[in-house]
């Protein structure tokens, strides 16, 4: 938590130097002042914006990557899964091809030696 405040604070405090020392020419100190403490509380305010506009969006990409990943194992898949277990030759994912069909009905004979 610290850091967070520390990234903003120094934001604002960069502000407030820039803005008193470019102020104190032109007005009085008292003006300066002013301006000043007005820098700091935009570029603080600014900055907790910036940080929490940056924040959304990085937990936002993650959340949705990790229910990309999230597999979930439903009733219907484990049945499956156990049928082909117990009945291996009922596997719904495999049909048998003849050898024929795959070569354009071409036959070819192997010749024993």
């Amino acid at each position: 938590m610290s850091s967070k405040w520390r990234h903003q604070a120094i934001l604002g405090l960069s502000a407030f130097l820039l803005t008193f020392l470019f102020s104190m020419f032109n007005n009085t100190w008292i003006t300066a002042l002013l301006w000043a403490a007005i820098g700091f509380l935009l570029f603080f305010i600014l900055g907790s914006v910036i940080r929490l506009v940056i924040h959304q969006s990085i937990s936002k990409q993650q959340l949705n990557t990790r229910e990309c990943l999230k597999v979930e194992k439903t009733p219907e898949v484990e049945t499956l899964a156990n049928d082909n277990i117990e009945n291996p030759m009922n596997d719904t994912s495999f049909h048998a091809v003849p050898l024929d069909a795959l070569h354009g009905g071409e036959k070819t004979k192997t010749k024993a030696p």
